[in-house]
Order: C-alpha cells, then structure tokens, then sequence
C-alpha cells in the first residue's frame, strides 16, 4: 500500500484524530476512514502491457471490467466471477484511441 514518509498508510492518516480537531473534522475523518476499508478489498493490478492486467478475483464475488476515454463515463468490457484464482484481462479489440483507462469494479 501506498506510504507517505513516516510509513503511514492513507488508512493510518485517515484514523489520527487529533484533540484539537473540531468535531466535524473528526466525523469527516471516520468517513474517510469507512471508505477506505471497504475500497481496500478491491484488487490489485499487476500490469501486462499498455492494455493489459490481471487480478486475483476472490470466490463468490463479480468485478466488471470497465474502460472510459475521459474518466467520466464508464462501459463495461466484460464481467468475472471470481474463484479465489487469477484473472487475466487483455483488450484486444481493433481501435488505437488516443487515451483509455481501465477499472475494475466490484459488483455488490
């Protein structure tokens, strides 16, 4: 996971609450924090190329691979079920957009 210089994780960062942090700003912390644990299931992405990459996919659950060109609006590829095993994803489909980005999402 990602560190800052004294080893602290964004998850660490988000849980210091401070005395003198006002009420809201330790309400907005516990917010951050809540995100950042349920998104910290989320896979990792081992990288194959500039269109390609894998993932372990836990049992029982769906990730949807999507792609954008602006970040903005998303379209679903293809969608995995998990086995608790390796999943490669490589886009082979003839089109050479200028940009394109790749998520994978979780399906609750």
């Amino acid at each position: 996971n990602v560190q800052d210089g004294f080893g602290r994780t964004p998850l660490n960062a988000a849980e210091l609450v401070y005395e003198w942090d006002s009420p809201k700003t330790k309400a907005a912390k516990k917010d951050i924090a809540d995100l950042i644990r349920k998104y910290q299931l989320m896979p990792l992405l081992v990288l194959h190329g500039p269109r390609g990459f894998s993932f372990v996919a836990k049992e029982e659950t769906v990730y949807e691979v999507q792609d954008s060109f602006d970040l903005l609006n998303w379209e679903v590829i293809k969608t995995y079920n998990g086995t608790g095993s390796s999943v490669r994803f490589d886009d082979f489909r003839k089109h050479n957009p200028p940009q394109i980005f790749y998520r994978v999402k979780l399906i609750e």
